[in-house]
């Protein structure tokens, strides 16, 4: 067999044909037999095949006919994935077999990667991050490559190539090889475990790391737009929205850990929809809001165990309603967004359970939540992040200019130094002090975190 064991790089043209020739039982030259070159189906990884007359790449398989004196000659070509290929040949008729054996190099240098681009880790963390010249196609190549930290203050890389986070900020790394270069970046992050809403057709609650580690599933919902989580004050338990069909959703709860998930709200309920649960500092509520065909939103109660349902606030109407219930830290207020007397402007609230005093700050805005500390109310605010004393003074934005938010959930870290809001495209901490920003590069068709720390 002439032309075997021949090397080239992806995508090459082999600059000689294989020539091979099908002798029968005999010994003899078989001519005019049909010859199987190539295999169907055959992986990527295995891409060598013949290239027909006319065509410029290879195909995986072709049926080709020895001549009289039983040869066949047939021009190669090489797939897009570097390694060791192998290419069987067969002539059914004589039930003979063969392989002919290649090795794919990489292509020319096309681009300079550094992996993982974009990540997370938290302080003392550590993770591996890898730098290499690829090809068109995607193969490393062994160029050498220098990888350098940027931000030397917020990470450092030790000669096996580790990453230990040493401060929280955004983290740099520059890599450079032969002219041309990459950078990757890390958020430097506290600690701390989500429950995330995953949005879309496998709507879910998931749990995760502020690193993006550990993530699990821990209970599907049903509900398109997310599942709107809270965490216990103990971290034990989990209470979330789970769609029941058209027009109909419950609360449910399910321990943190996994298993079967229970109705917070019993049957009899006078709504058919309820929302955006938020459990309060002692552990003694869960507030949320509901909706029934007649009223449009009405801030309500329960306790975990499911008993004391009550409304909290005034009767809902069928044009305008009360929504997103968040309650102080001490328990005497609960703040909310309504657009009761001016419809289809919600502005923040805040009503006083003892005396259901009710004060409008009339700021624009939705989904609030009100800070560990009692001090400050977030919420969101015309695409950006914003927070307020719970007088309605101080009010400022919290996020950095041209960076939009949507709507879809706000958490603090328990000790009230960060807000976790979420953009288009992915969330990201802001610190309250400074408004240090720290993208979640993996939160991506995330919404209405929940940030528990164990």
């Amino acid at each position: 067999m002439a032309g075997n064991s021949q090397t080239d790089t992806a995508f090459a043209t082999l600059a000689a044909p294989l020539v091979f020739k099908v002798l029968d039982a005999s010994g003899h030259p078989a001519p005019n037999v049909s010859v199987l070159v190539g295999q169907q189906p055959c992986t990527i990884a295995c891409l060598v095949g013949p290239i027909p007359a006319g065509q410029t790449e290879p195909l995986p398989s072709l049926t080709l006919t020895t001549d009289a004196q039983g040869r066949i000659s047939v021009q190669l070509g090489f797939g897009p994935v570097a390694g060791a290929a192998r290419l069987p040949i067969s002539v059914p008729s004589l039930e003979l077999t063969d392989t002919a054996r290649f090795t794919v190099t990489p292509a020319s240098a096309f681009e300079l990667a550094v992996t993982p681009s974009d990540t997370a880790v938290y302080v003392g963390g550590h993770y591996t991050v890898q730098a290499a010249v690829r090809d068109r196609f995607g193969n490393p190549r062994p160029d050498p490559v220098s990888l350098q930290v940027a931000t030397g203050t917020l990470i450092s890389l030790d000669g096996q190539q580790q990453v230990t986070g040493l401060d929280f900020g955004r983290g740099r790394l520059t890599a450079t090889a032969g002219g041309r270069s990459a950078t990757a970046s890390v958020s430097v992050v506290p600690r701390g475990t989500l429950a995330n809403s995953a949005f879309g057709t496998q709507s879910r609650i998931d749990l995760m790391g502020l690193d993006g580690s550990s993530k699990r599933t821990l209970v599907p919902t049903g509900v398109l737009q997310g599942g709107a989580a809270s965490w216990s004050p103990d971290g034990q338990t989990i209470v979330y929205q789970v769609a029941l069909g058209a027009g109909s959703s419950r609360l449910r709860r399910i321990p943190a850990g996994g298993g079967t998930a229970a109705e917070l709200v019993p049957a009899g309920a006078p709504f058919q929809e309820c929302d955006d649960a938020q459990y309060s500092v002692d552990g003694a509520w869960v507030y949320f809001h509901a909706y029934t065909a007649s009223v449009a939103g009405e801030i309500w109660r329960i306790h975990p165990d499911g008993t004391g349902l009550e409304r909290v606030g005034p009767a809902g109407n069928p044009t305008t309603g009360d929504y997103h219930p968040t309650p102080s830290p001490d328990g005497t207020r609960v703040a909310y967004v309504s657009d009761r007397g001016h419809p289809g402007v919600l502005t923040l609230r805040v009503l006083t359970l003892s005396t259901g005093t009710e004060v409008d700050l009339a700021i624009r805005g939705t989904f609030p939540r009100w800070a560990p500390a009692g001090d400050w109310i977030a919420l969101w605010k015309d695409k950006t992040i914003a927070i307020v004393h719970p007088d309605g003074s101080g009010l400022r934005q919290l996020s950095q200019p041209g960076v939009e938010y949507i709507p879809e959930g706000l958490t603090w870290s328990p000790d009230g130094a960060w807000v976790l809001g979420t953009e288009a495209g992915m969330q990201s901490l802001i610190r309250l002090a400074d408004g240090l920003t720290l993208p979640l590069p993996f939160t991506n068709m995330y919404i209405y975190p929940a940030w528990h720390v164990p």
